[in-house]
């Protein structure tokens, strides 16, 4: 069996290079395992004087220099023909660091006029087969003729053979509020996760990461000017093959289109710790056997292809309660704790804003009440804010409410923090900056807040509660991807009207925020080259030290944090094989670094 490592899948030879990277760049650098599927030949229709097969292989000769940049290494590679039952693909290894593939599978590009879409109608199943193109020079010699179920069993049987921890792919879904996608994107994406849905990893758990593709040019930068400039020099030696190539557009980000956010942990009514993780295709559901003990797990909460982010809250009397997006039906679905034994119950449906299967819902983000009733809140498809809640205790949920907001609001989870007066603040990321809602009153009507007012953001607000019982929230500043953190500082909902840089090492998305035993706030956050830093206030109510530690893990998704039963803080991360690991702190003390690395899954 292969080692674990990253399978990113995408329709064209650069769809990496521009909406991959720098994922794709910091995983090859680390030495990790990298293979990339090309499902089309990108040959559109030829160029002039140029043929199909000769732009197809001109295309592939950009791939193979670009990957040869970004290892580090000479363009040289080992050219051959892997057969996946009785189906040849190209395998091409690079020679000085064989821990680097590209497979072509050289299906039509959807502009070709000889067959036209012809992924996307592919998937709809308007052409019941589509005919490869053969690169000149290929090892492989023949057309080959794929129905949709065989390049499904072709990518489960990719899946199969190599056995990925991560599994990378572009978007099923683009946002209407968003800039358009190409319909190949789309289809390649719907092809990956109908074979995700098909095929378990029999030696541990698979990590599906969906990125943004075109939409990425109408969001904030969150890359650093150096994360930029490597990821433009990269395309651009692919670029030098393909006279069609144009990067300009999307190289100053790189977006996930459902992230897996920092909100996967919650304390049950018993005191054990658990973690919630959208792996395999499933909710997986990790659990401490008791407080401070051994894991367990994971159970499987059988909820289907939910987007890779998940809520988790406590209701009034301890017990966990989980909220996902169903992908496929556009919903919002939630399972809770039963006594005596704490197992969860079956999902339940909540609906969403906009009415049965209404598209473009976003991620949820829940949090309990004064009164203990939970609420939740998520991106409705008109860009603004919806909220529903219980109306009484352990009761149903009641109908959706707008709070305005919109239009341009992200459909990632806002972020939620409970003030000391028990009321909520609600922050969510908007095109122009964060947005902010509190509650006039404890368990009262939600308020949009005129007077609050950043920069547009890099990624989602993270928010906590200090030890005084003020809210924090920290946001990421577009361009450097500086933390920069705010403070409530009166009774009165109302917060301080500068940030405080954190004086973090830049990098992409939100922080994990916790408070440590003696109060002081620890964070940790994604760096650039993809490992996980931390800081902690030097006193409370201070500044951070600005020594930030690297902890020595290359992770592809975002990390959670939450105090255990002895009041150390743990860290918990997807590592590189796409299973759970966690650091503990070796004292309850915001200062006290955190332990080696263990292994939660099984």
């Amino acid at each position: 069996m292969p080692d674990p490592g990253v399978l990113n899948i995408v329709a064209h030879e650069d769809d990496d290079l521009l909406f991959l990277a720098p994922d794709l760049a910091d995983w090859i650098a680390a030495g990790l395992p990298s293979r990339t599927v090309f499902c089309t030949a990108g040959e559109y229709n030829g160029l002039p004087g140029v043929g199909r097969e000769q732009y197809a292989a001109n295309r592939e000769d950009g791939i193979r220099a670009a990957y040869a940049q970004m290892a580090g290494v000479a363009d040289d590679w080992r050219r051959e023909v892997l057969a996946v039952g009785t189906t040849p693909v190209e395998l091409d290894t690079l020679t000085a660091a064989p821990n680097v593939q590209v497979l072509f599978l050289c299906l039509p590009d959807g502009g070709d006029n000889l067959q036209l879409a012809a992924l996307p109608n592919l998937w709809s199943g308007a052409y019941p087969t589509v005919h490869t193109i053969v690169p000149v020079g290929s090892p492989v010699t023949a057309s080959v003729t794929y129905t949709k179920p065989g390049l499904i069993a072709m990518l489960t049987a990719l899946l199969g053979r190599f056995s990925p921890g991560v599994i990378r792919t572009q978007d099923p879904l683009p946002d209407v509020h968003l800039h358009g996608d190409h319909a190949d994107h789309v289809a390649v994406a719907n092809f990956v996760r109908a074979a995700v849905r098909g095929w378990r990893r029999p030696d541990g758990h698979t990590l599906l990461v969906h990125h943004r593709d075109y939409a990425i040019m109408d969001t904030t930068p969150n890359l650093t000017e150096a994360q930029a400039e490597a990821k433009l020099g990269v395309f651009d030696t692919y670029a030098a093959h393909d006279p069609l190539a144009s990067g300009t557009a999307w190289y100053r980000a790189m977006r996930y289109r459902f992230s897996p956010g920092v909100s996967w942990l919650g304390t049950d009514a018993d005191g054990r710790l658990e973690a919630f993780a959208v792996l395999d295709g499933d909710v997986l559901d990790w659990y401490e056997d008791s407080p401070g003990g051994a894991w367990l797990g994971p159970a499987r909460m059988g909820a289907g292809m939910v987007a890779q982010r998940v809520s988790v809250s406590a209701t009034h009397d301890g017990r966990l309660q989980v909220f996902a997006l169903r992908v496929d039906a556009h919903d919002i679905i939630t399972a809770h704790q039963t006594p005596p034994s704490l197992a969860f119950s079956g999902w339940t449906s909540l609906g969403n804003p906009d009415g049965p299967g209404a598209p473009y819902t976003g991620m949820p983000a829940a949090a309990r009440n004064a009164d203990g009733r939970l609420e939740v809140w998520c991106r409705n498809s008109n860009g603004g804010l919806s909220t529903c809640f219980q109306h009484t205790l352990d009761g149903p949920f009641g109908g959706w409410l707008d709070l305005g907001g919109g239009p341009y609001l992200s459909d990632e989870a806002p972020a939620v923090v409970t003030d000391a007066q028990d009321r909520l603040h609600v922050f969510a990321m908007g095109r122009d900056g964060v947005v902010h809602w509190y509650q006039n009153a404890p368990n009262g009507a939600m308020v949009l807040d005129a007077a609050w007012s950043t920069d547009p953001p890099a990624a989602t607000p993270s928010a906590v509660r200090l030890a005084d019982g003020r809210g924090a929230v920290v946001v990421r500043r577009a361009v450097d991807g500086a933390l920069l953190l705010a403070v409530e500082s009166a009774a009165d909902g109302s917060w301080t009207s500068t940030f405080t840089d954190l004086d973090g090492p830049g990098g992409y998305g939100e922080p994990a925020l916790a408070c440590a035993a003696d109060g002081r706030l620890v964070v940790v956050a994604r760096a650039p080259g993809g490992s996980l830093v931390t800081d902690h206030q030097a006193e409370v109510d201070g500044p951070v030290t600005g020594a930030w530690t690297d902890l020595g893990l290359i992770t592809p998704a975002l990390p959670a944090l939450a105090a255990g039963a002895d009041g150390r803080l743990c860290l918990f991360a997807i590592g590189a094989d796409g299973g759970i690991v966690l650091a503990r702190q070796t004292a309850a003390d915001a200062g006290a670094p955190f332990g080696s690395w263990e292994s939660v899954t099984a």
